[in-house]
């Protein structure tokens, strides 16, 4: 647990009347996962946590509208008078990732953290890296080289995923080869030298995104959380925080999501049967598409036999049958899709 005084926060407070972007952009530059809001004197209003945002988004919330709807007016905060040590076993005891710090006029003096004091700690949950797919739409890139080797900024795009998961405690690895596989092992190796553990699933054929997961089965606890990445992505999502939200949500199956806004060019009119009732001058609507990242029970695996092509978006409708829980979770961060040679051409000319 860490303490942060007043003066090393005070330039993360927020007003009450700042927007949803202004908010990302606090959280993004602070990496504090809170905004405190505040009034005059720096009393506290509320805070804003980046799940606060996520829950938004799922509810309509866009980017420019207002902070006010979701400002948690009843947040968990300790007196500055307080002993450390309650303040930590409450914080652990709840789950409670950071908490606000105020005297008995409610005026912030500073934050406690509790993500500082697990930071640097392994995470043994395995991820699986999706790499086996031929890249059809990268050629004549992928000729020779798989997908996930091509390079961005001198590496492979696949080292840049591995160097990001290593970096947030992540090191049981798994990657699933079927194209040209043998580029991907024989750079990559055991992963020592990477700083982490990998296992190569070789597919006799293609597998799809799902199909990988029958042959991870024996090589899995069975009460286990498991990530699966598609090898084209590159995000800054904290993983833990989305782990998190999977495990208070006692989810069975969780997908992150890419907010996709279009705006329609037309004005469109409102009616009831015949009769105008109103017009919405060129709408946005809001959608939400597959980022590509997933949590998954390994007890979900049963639904996969070995070798067995199915695609994961599959996978979640027969979830969904079946009653497991399904949740989304709302990604804001930096995340780019490598899908195709646009795509591709365009990262590596910027």
């Amino acid at each position: 647990m860490k303490y942060l005084n007043k003066k090393k926060i005070s330039c993360f407070f927020i007003k009450p009347n700042a927007k949803v972007k202004d908010v990302i952009k606090n959280l993004t530059k602070s990496n504090l996962q809170i905004a405190l809001v505040i009034k005059e004197k720096d009393k506290l209003v509320g805070t804003i946590t980046d799940g606060d945002i996520r829950r938004g988004f799922l509810s309509g919330l866009k980017i420019n509208n207002s902070i006010k709807k979701i400002i948690n007016r009843k947040p968990i905060y300790s007196f500055d008078k307080q002993s450390k040590e309650l303040i930590q076993f409450t914080m652990q005891n709840d789950v409670i990732q950071q908490m606000p710090v105020v005297d008995k006029s409610l005026r912030i003096k500073g934050l406690y953290i509790l993500q500082d004091y697990v930071k640097n700690s392994k995470i043994d949950n395995p991820i699986l890296i999706l790499a086996g797919g031929r890249g059809k739409r990268m050629m004549p890139y992928t000729k020779k080289v798989p997908k996930p080797m091509l390079k961005l900024n001198g590496k492979p795009i696949l080292e840049h995923i591995i160097t990001g998961l290593k970096n947030q405690g992540f090191y049981n690895i798994y990657i699933s080869t079927n194209y040209l596989a043998n580029k991907i092992e024989n750079y990559f190796k055991d992963g020592n030298s990477f700083g982490v553990k990998i296992k190569y699933l070789k597919e006799t054929k293609p597998l799809g995104t799902g199909g990988p997961l029958g042959n991870l089965k024996k090589f899995i606890k069975s009460s286990e959380d498991i990530f699966i990445i598609n090898g084209d992505i590159l995000s800054n999502l904290d993983l833990k925080q989305m782990l998190n939200y999977h495990k208070k949500n006692n989810s069975d199956a969780t997908m992150a999501s890419i907010i996709f806004e279009m705006k329609n060019p037309y004005g469109v009119i409102k009616t009831k049967l015949d009769k105008i009732t109103g017009f919405k001058e060129k709408p946005i609507s809001q959608t939400h598409i597959n980022a590509g990242i997933y949590i998954l029970k390994s007890k979900l695996f049963k639904y996969v036999k070995n070798n067995q092509k199915i695609h994961i978006t599959s996978l979640f409708n027969v979830f969904i049958k079946k009653k497991h829980k399904t949740y989304v979770y709302p990604i804001h961060e930096f995340w780019n899709e490598i899908g195709d040679k646009a795509k591709y051409e365009k990262l590596v000319n910027n």
